[in-house]
């Protein structure tokens, strides 16, 4: 999470902000979010949607069996993971 240019999608695995962060901003070394942990249900899949059109970034959800791999500039899938893509809200 921490190589994408958000950590926004925390909140989607359950992680509390109980300290007030206010700059969610990470290292930006790949072009999308990411979600660990993802159980995939309805609810986390509405709640990542709305972030994705918010944020305008893809979006991987991965539940405990599936990861990510970039490597050489590639992004290799293991498993499979869920992509979201923004859309062109016309």
């Amino acid at each position: 999470m921490l190589l994408t240019p958000t950590i926004e999608s925390a909140a989607l695995c359950g992680d509390v902000n109980h300290v007030g962060l206010g700059d969610f901003s990470s290292l930006g070394l790949v072009n999308f979010m990411f979600v660990p942990h993802a159980t995939k249900q309805q609810a986390e899949l509405h709640r990542a949607r709305k972030l994705v059109t918010q944020r305008n970034y893809d979006t991987y959800l991965c539940n405990d069996e599936e990861s990510i791999v970039i490597l050489k500039n590639q992004v290799h899938l293991f498993g499979q993971p869920t992509l979201l893509r923004p859309t062109s809200g016309a």
